[in-house]
């Protein structure tokens, strides 16, 4: 079995701007400009993965990451090398 994480880059690393993010229901202003947001976010993403990737290791179950910017074949192909 595998388990596959599927992430938009914006919650790896989010750019040095001011970004308004909705979800058609309510929207946060988050100020990318901040450093300790930026980082703050990417830290909590990096441990959120490892935790899931982790859990499931446990239980011998592959995981990895495809996110949702880059074409799923190239990403794959990445992986088996």
């Amino acid at each position: 079995m595998v388990a596959i994480k599927v992430y938009d880059k914006l919650e790896q690393q989010m750019p040095s701007e001011k970004m308004v993010v909705s979800n058609q229901i309510h929207q946060v202003n988050i100020d990318g400009k901040n450093k300790k947001t930026r980082t703050d976010l990417s830290t909590d993403f990096d441990a959120n993965y490892a935790q899931f990737k982790s859990d499931l290791e446990k239980h011998k179950v592959h995981v990895f990451k495809v996110n949702t910017s880059e074409p799923v074949e190239s990403q794959l192909l990445k992986l088996s090398n």
